[in-house]
């Protein structure tokens, strides 16, 4: 995949974490409450593994962004 950024080559990889992965917005208090309390925030996990979450994900050595699909049902 060809970096939106820069347009270097990506590398193919994954994002993974012990616990669920999900995206929220950050704009304030308000945010960090409904977060908290799992209220709006978008699960990013595609494979849940027995003790891990797993999203595939390409990485950009150049410029050091991350993208992923999120079209995860």
């Amino acid at each position: 995949m060809i970096c939106p950024y820069c347009e270097n080559e990506m590398r193919k990889g994954a994002l993974s974490s012990c616990k669920p992965i999900n995206w929220k917005e950050e704009t304030g208090f308000a945010a960090w409450v409904s977060g908290a309390f799992g209220l709006d925030e978008h699960l990013l996990t595609s494979d849940e593994r027995m003790f891990s979450s797993y999203v595939p994900a390409f990485f950009c050595d150049e410029c050091k962004k991350v993208i992923i699909d999120t079209d995860i049902s």
